[in-house]
């Protein structure tokens, strides 16, 4: 291999590779990662593949942009290349992974708070791939607490995700909490908000996600795919239905968010983060006046360049809990034993190469 390419997973024609890149460099805002661990995602990953089914050559045709790349090829090339060429570009390939940990190699000179050498869990689409190395800006990147493993601290961008809906929820100290969903991100949910002193119901149809869930600390775990069989949860909850209700389920339709308007209580709470349909109940909300909301990734800052790209944070004073100080809090909850991930992974595929090897978990998920 070049010493200057490197291996990467992606996504193309509808499957998986691994194909050798050129590798990165940092800019004077981005931190160079020697990457140890990442984790898929299946449920969002699995859209990603989806999306590079190879397109039709009558969608090559009509691109004028292909149409005269395969005209010069064919001046230059003749046939062969030339359709070699227009396969190529039948086949779209697109970056797999958000959510890493491993080793600073450099950092560029605006970053004054990470040295080469530290440990580091690293997040975002397109920046923290499945790859040997990856470039990362700084407001992405948090260390790792000395006892945390590298292998554990790859969670850390689907931690955030979890801490940033539980905190959404606006739960106190006491209340109950309905998790539906139990796929790797609720259940990190489930582990979250219990560590915050709630109540914890998780609900999936799925038994043996139910009895996962119960095993990493939910007070209870039903199976229930509709609002007709709720006597339990009702019993459990005094007949009143839960305080906050938080959605990690994924899916076209909009049963899991119905059923989640019949298990909050009267002004309860909602919080939608799993990628489902959003057609509500309008009888239900309005009988009940209950507050439904997003849950938007990691957390403040999430999309904004400024925050993300540049590395400008906000100030502490005014936004307490940014996607950054989401990673570095539920890394804590992983220092402390609150949370833990060794349940959650499916299986561990060792990726080995001339230079180094790194590790990609696949968890239980279908959540977003």
């Amino acid at each position: 291999m070049n010493e200057k390419a490197m291996q990467q997973v992606v996504a193309k024609a509808g499957g998986v590779e691994v194909v050798e890149v050129p590798a990165p460099t940092n800019n004077e805002d981005e931190i160079l990662v020697a990457n140890a661990y990442s984790v898929v995602s299946t449920g969002t990953e699995s859209v990603t593949i989806e999306r590079t089914e190879p397109r039709s050559y009558l969608d090559v045709i009509k691109d004028p942009k292909l149409m005269r790349k395969a005209y010069r090829r064919l001046r230059g090339s003749g046939v062969k290349n030339t359709l070699e060429a227009v396969r190529e570009s039948r086949a779209p390939k697109n970056v797999l992974g958000y959510s890493s940990a491993g080793v600073v190699l450099s950092v560029g000179r605006n970053v004054t708070d990470i040295n080469p050498g530290d440990r580091v869990a690293c997040a975002g689409a397109g920046v923290a791939n499945h790859a040997e190395i990856v470039s990362v800006p700084r407001n992405l990147v948090a260390k790792i607490p000395a006892s945390v493993g590298l292998d554990a601290a790859a969670f850390a961008t689907l931690g955030s995700i979890a801490t940033h809906a539980v905190r959404r929820i606006g739960g106190q100290l006491g209340e109950t909490l309905a998790v539906v969903g139990t796929g790797l991100i609720g259940l990190l949910g489930v582990q979250i908000a219990h560590a915050a002193g709630m109540r914890v119901i998780a609900i999936d149809k799925d038994r043996n996600r139910v009895e996962l869930a119960k095993s990493l600390g939910a007070d209870l775990a039903l199976s229930i795919d509709s609002p007709e069989q709720l006597e339990a949860f009702y019993a459990a909850t005094d007949g009143k239905g839960a305080d906050g209700v938080v959605v990690f389920a994924s899916g076209s339709g909009s049963e899991a968010v119905r059923l989640a308007s019949h298990l909050a209580r009267d002004r309860g709470r909602v919080v939608v983060v799993g990628m489902v349909g959003l057609d509500l109940e309008r009888g239900v909300l309005y009988e009940k006046e209950l507050d439904v909301s997003m849950s938007r990734s990691y957390g403040p800052g999430r999309y904004d360049p400024i925050y993300e790209e540049r590395g400008v944070d906000y100030p502490f004073s005014y936004v307490r809990w940014t996607e950054n100080r989401n990673m570095q809090a539920f890394l804590r909850l992983l220092e402390t034993g609150q949370v833990s991930v060794s349940k959650l992974i499916e299986r561990s595929i060792r990726w080995q190469t001339p230079r180094r090897h790194m590790q990609i978990f696949s968890p239980l998920d279908r959540g977003p």
